[in-house]
């Protein structure tokens, strides 16, 4: 009983390594400008080109608490389309099992893969709007 008591509390306190990468899945020639943070962290502002990716790893807090949100921008022939939400935590969907979250900017929205582990051969479900203005 002990043994199995002791293995349960390790593995809530264990917080594995996540990371967060997100790329501009948008057209070729359409570049997006990208701001992430945390309450603590700021990931800095980020201008990519079709196919490029900003990525960190962090450790979530003990409390489960850690909330990484972003803004993003691009223009496109019918003006400029912006999104802001929640990448980790929030409104983000239940994927703390996770070690890599991988989103992507594409046209029908603010995407996340079905991958664990950061690679192409993924399938893209849209999960947050942009806004036009």
């Amino acid at each position: 009983m002990f043994l199995l008591i002791e293995e349960t509390s390790a593995g809530l306190f264990k917080r594995d390594r996540k990371t967060i990468r997100f790329e501009n899945g948008l057209d070729r020639g359409t570049d997006i400008w990208v701001h992430c943070k945390s309450g603590d962290r700021d990931i800095g502002e980020h201008k990519l080109k079709n196919g490029e990716v900003v990525e960190w790893s962090f450790k979530p807090s003990f409390w489960g608490v850690t909330l990484y949100y972003c803004y993003v921008a691009w223009w496109g022939e019918d003006g400029k389309w912006t999104a802001a939400f929640d990448i980790y935590g929030g409104d983000a969907p239940d994927i703390y099992k996770r070690s890599c979250l991988y989103w992507s900017a594409r046209r029908e929205g603010i995407c996340f893969s079905n991958s664990n582990t950061c690679q192409n051969e993924i399938l893209w479900f849209p999960y947050y709007n942009y806004v036009k203005g």
